[in-house]
Formats: structure tokens, C-alpha cells, sequence
């Protein structure tokens, strides 16, 4: 039975009630609003753990359709948060994230999930040497399975959306990321130097100097690929202002604004948590920037 506006309104009614705090209790209780909301088994084809390089964790899941495609799909790569220090792209009896690569294959994509390596072993810019490697490696292999590997849109959120921010914004990481067709950066860090809150001296280092030459902005104003910024109207304050800072940068640069999307109702846990599911206002935002970006 399709949503009403009642039952979603309901939902971010809720999710307003949390707060905007990223605490574990916020982080738990927007969780569970959407745990009954995605299907206990998935209904796509996942392919598990295949290994984008040497490390345990340097492995991603690809997301199929049930039937392999008749024309080679686009390709949705995502790349999780977790304050650069944990998370994960999910796995058997855990709906996050293969909730979005659900979605993927639902709008007509082939989903990839990644994992990357954590702070403090690895720092700044593993993350993003992380995320040009599974494009690489999706780039070669997901033809296989159906995908199209010039056509790949890599998604983060939080710490993901800074590691994809950064892999797009260098120039040598973006060339080994050829088959790089745009991105969607959710709640991201730009800028560490700008954060009015903690930065994280487990990924960027102590030394406060060296924080502006890791800021991904100039590189994002100046880089030709499609971009999409999104943050959730819950977000904590610190995460406007960084979208709000590159967006001017990118204004400055380009004299237009990006495509850029604000989550009604949605908090910093509920932004990936949605994807899939009756609560489809923003998704369906991000799902037409994808079909226009890799048409």
C-alpha cells in the first residue's frame, strides 16, 4: 500500500523529536524508525566482499538485478560514514546499507557498497585513495555483471562524502578514477580548517596548519563533473556551513549553484537510513540527478 503523507509526516515528526545530535542514542532510535521499513531478505542479487585491493578492509558488494540487463546499467558506488574511524557498507541480516544498494537496482542501477580503511592506521587521504581504487576496479569488472563502467556516480555520506569529495577534487585520484561519471556528497566535511566543531585528528593529524591544504573546496568549485550536495534539515549546524562554504566557492568559480538538495525531516542517521523505503522525497531528488547524470 503506497505511503501517505500522514505516515511520513509522522516519521520526520519523530525524527525532529531526536534532536540533531550525532550521539549513539540519536544515531540508535533514527535507526530503528526505519528498521521495520526495509525487507528482512533483499530482492536483489548481491555479489559479496569481492576485493578492490590488498586490505581486509578494501572490499565492496555489488547489488544486481535479479535478471541481467539487456544494455550495460550505470553504476552507483557508496561509501558509508563513521567519523573516519568506523562503520560499515553492510552485510547478511543488516539492512543498512544494502538498503541503498536496493535502491540502485530499483531506479535502474547496478549498487556497489565499498568499505575502506580506518583512522588513525590510515590518515588523510586514504579514503580517497580508497574510493578512486574501487572505481578503478569497478571501471575494469563491473562489465561483467551487467554494469557499465564508464558510467559510475560515487555517493558518500559524512566521513564517506569527505573521502569522495577529496577523490573527485584531486586531480590525480580523479584521472585514476576514469570511469568517474559524478558525484552526491551527503553531509560532508569540505573543509576541516572551517569546522566550528572537533576535527578529527585521528584521520586529518594534530597539526592545525597543515588542515587547510586537506580542504576539498577549490578542488570542487574548479572539477567539471556533475555534482550534488545534500544535507538533512536535522543536520548538526557545523554540516550547513560546510555545504553552504563550497557551494559559494562553486558559485564564485562557475557563477551557478550545483544541484543541491535538503532532507525535509530527515537527521544525520535517517539521511542513508531512507533510501529504499515509503519516506522517498529526498531519494527521488538524488535518483534524477543519477538517471541525468549517467544518461
Amino acid at each position: 500500500m503506497p505511503a501517505t503523507t500522514t505516515d511520513v509526516d509522522a516519521l520526520h515528526a519523530a525524527i525532529g523529536a531526536l534532536g540533531r545530535s550525532l550521539g549513539a542514542d540519536t544515531r540508535d532510535a533514527t535507526q530503528a524508525l526505519y528498521a521495520p521499513l526495509h525487507p528482512a531478505d533483499q530482492p536483489q542479487r548481491i555479489l559479496r566482499d569481492l576485493a578492490y585491493g590488498p586490505h581486509a578492509r578494501q572490499v565492496l558488494d555489488l547489488h544486481l538485478p535479479t535478471r541481467a540487463p539487456e544494455v550495460p546499467l550505470p553504476v552507483l558506488l557508496f561509501v558509508h560514514g563513521g567519523g573516519f574511524v568506523a562503520g560499515d557498507k553492510g552485510g547478511p541480516g543488516r539492512a543498512l546499507h544494502d538498503n541503498i544498494g536496493r535502491f540502485a537496482v530499483e531506479h535502474g542501477l547496478v549498487g556497489a557498497t565499498m568499505n575502506y580503511r580506518f583512522a588513525p592506521e590510515f590518515t588523510y587521504p586514504s579514503g580517497a585513495k580508497d574510493v578512486a581504487s574501487a572505481v578503478a576496479f569497478l571501471s575494469v569488472m563491473v562489465g561483467v555483471h551487467g554494469g557499465d563502467g564508464t558510467r559510475i556516480v560515487a555517493m558518500g555520506h559524512s566521513a564517506g562524502a569527505a573521502h569522495v569529495a577529496t577523490c573527485v577534487a584531486t586531480p590525480e585520484l580523479r584521472t585514476r578514477s576514469a570511469g568517474l561519471a559524478g558525484a552526491v556528497l551527503s553531509s560532508g566535511i569540505f573543509d576541516p580548517s572551517a569546522l566550528w566543531g572537533e576535527v578529527s585528528t585521528a584521520y586529518y593529524g594534530a597539526d592545525a596548519a597543515s588542515w587547510p591544504a586537506m580542504a576539498s573546496r577549490p578542488g570542487l568549485a574548479a572539477c567539471d563533473l556533475p555534482l550534488m550536495f545534500v544535507v538533512a534539515e536535522h543536520d548538526p549546524a557545523d554540516f550547513h556551513r560546510q555545504a553552504a562554504l563550497v557551494l559559494a566557492d562553486y558559485v564564485e568559480t562557475r557563477g551557478q549553484l550545483p544541484m543541491c538538495a535538503i532532507g525535509r525531516g530527515h537527521n544525520h542517521f535517517s539521511s542513508p537510513a531512507h533510501y529504499g523505503t515509503i519516506d522517498d522525497e529526498l531519494s527521488e531528488q538524488v535518483a534524477r540527478f543519477l538517471i541525468a547524470t549517467t544518461a
